[in-house]
């Protein structure tokens, strides 16, 4: 009888875990923007990258990075005053 039940626990227990594991490495919304907006910049697209990372922004007013990263991508569209006003106001 114990057998049986131990055969039907591993299953369960497996998928359990399954299921917590996928959870867990689920990206926010927002770091999916980031991965995004890295992509772009690094094949040259700025334009799409300061969009991706004004969505990070948006969703996360915090994020420090968002801003350093848009200001980069404004200076290396020549955009310097808007690079350093992004990365001093956040706007």
């Amino acid at each position: 009888m114990l057998g049986r039940m131990r055969y039907k626990t591993v299953p369960l227990l497996g998928l359990v875990l399954l299921v917590m594991v996928t959870a867990a490495c689920s990206l926010s919304p927002a770091e999916t923007a980031y991965n995004r907006g890295v992509d772009y910049a690094d094949q040259g697209d700025s334009e799409n990258a300061i969009e991706e990372y004004d969505e990070i922004i948006r969703l996360d007013p915090q994020n420090a990075a968002a801003y350093s990263r848009r200001g980069y991508e404004y200076g290396a569209l020549g955009r310097h005053k808007r690079a350093v006003a992004g990365r001093k106001t956040g706007q």
